[in-house]
């Protein structure tokens, strides 16, 4: 119906102007008519000719008027059909990269998130393992130190059990002394009795001397007993030292076993101190990487998140557009078949930064580009949208004087 008011509109001003020149023609032949009639065969000549010229005039106006509508309608489908289908292309393609910035945006978000935990996890193995070569350091100086007490006991031992070897060489060569105090006893109660038999012989002139050969016998019963007792305590202290001396040998080699141990661990330990500190440097890498990484995120977030605006506002303005195609191909009788996809609404995705909020403020990281959001065309809540406004068909295809030149 409205390809036909198109088609009328142009057709009724191609009439206009055939009335037009038709007038123009009457008036002619009514010039003509009043001139005198003495030549009155060239005046009729002439109003035949005009009339036939303005017939002619008028019918050609005509068909070219319905040429030229045809043309432009025609044109004006093929155009309109053509820019819808590009409207429904990019209105589809506004919403897949909606839909492909709102994925990465969840992504970047849980990425983050997981950075975060990561980061938080790494901090406290950090100072874990802070902590455990500290540990060890003071462990391999510990252990130092015991290896120099237990060392300095080793020579006091070897020290107390070359005194003890002395000890019983000294033990022994008491006891040989002892032995001879034992002969020479032994010896002097042998000439005690023989002086006591002499005595008892020489009578009462022997009296004296057998008194004397008596006590004689005596002091050397009671060195030989003295010297047995002496000889019992030499022993005694001879199997003490030599007990001793074994328990200092068990002793000297459970100090050495003891010294390889501690020399073994305090090695074990240096190299546990070692692994730490390289332990912690690696952890000191991989937080500075896994900030960098966060960085990362965060930027891909703000881009995906201004990506998403982006389409957003694209697919708001080809909306606007599919209502003034649709207009358009209204007035030119045009069939468009545009499918309207709208995008709600963009949600806002924030991932964690930080144990105390547990948010991440989305912002673009040094040396990076920020991609700028264009504005989105936001309506107040409750109000209705703005009614639209009526196109003229001469806003539409506008005819000038020049528009008629390529036909």
């Amino acid at each position: 119906m409205s390809q036909m008011k198109l088609r009328m509109r142009v057709i009724s001003i191609f009439a206009i102007i055939a009335v037009i020149m038709a007038l123009i023609g009457v008036m002619v032949i009514y010039q003509l008519y009043n001139i005198d009639s003495s030549n009155i065969e060239g005046v009729n000549a002439s109003m035949r000719i005009t009339g036939i010229f303005t017939v002619i005039g008028v019918i050609v106006t005509i068909i070219l008027g319905l040429y030229v509508s045809r043309k432009v309608t025609g044109a004006l489908e093929k155009g309109v059909k053509g820019l819808s289908e590009v409207i429904s292309k990019v209105s589809s393609g506004s919403v897949q990269v909606f839909s492909s910035a709102q994925q990465l945006a969840d992504g970047a978000s849980s990425q983050a998130s997981s950075l975060e935990q990561t980061s938080s996890s790494l901090e406290e193995l950090s100072s874990m393992t802070k902590q455990n070569a500290d540990n060890a350091s003071q462990a391999r100086a510990m252990m130092q130190e015991a290896g120099h007490i237990v060392e300095k006991v080793n020579r006091h031992m070897d020290d107390m059990a070359k005194a003890i070897a002395e000890i019983t060489k000294s033990s022994e060569e008491t006891g040989k002394i002892i032995k001879t105090i034992d002969e020479i006893a032994f010896q002097t109660n042998l000439l005690a009795l023989n002086a006591a038999v002499e005595a008892a012989r020489a009578g009462e002139a022997g009296a004296g001397f057998a008194v004397v050969a008596d006590e004689v016998r005596n002091l050397a019963m009671r060195s030989a007993e003295a010297a047995k007792n002496t000889s019992e305590l030499i022993e005694n202290t001879m199997k003490a030292v030599k007990n001793g001396n074994e328990l200092t040998s068990s002793t000297q080699e459970a100090f050495k076993d003891n010294m390889a141990s501690s020399t073994k661990i305090s090695q074990l330990v240096d190299e546990i101190a070692t692994a730490s500190q390289e332990q912690a440097h690696g952890i000191a890498q991989i937080n500075r990487a896994v900030a960098e990484m966060d960085k990362i995120v965060q930027q891909a977030a703000y881009n995906a998140e201004a990506s998403a605006t982006a389409a957003e506002t694209m697919n708001t303005e080809v909306n606007h557009l599919e209502r003034r195609m649709e207009d358009l191909a209204g007035m030119v009788g045009a069939e468009i078949n545009i499918s309207k996809t709208k995008i709600s609404h963009i949600e806002k995705h924030a991932a964690p930064a930080g144990k105390a909020s547990g948010k991440m403020t989305v912002k673009p990281a040094a040396g990076h580009k920020m991609l700028a959001a264009p504005p989105v065309h936001k309506m107040k809540k409750g109000a209705a949208p703005a009614k639209q406004a009526s196109v003229r068909p001469e806003q539409v295809i506008p005819f000038d004087k020049d528009d008629f030149k390529d036909f």
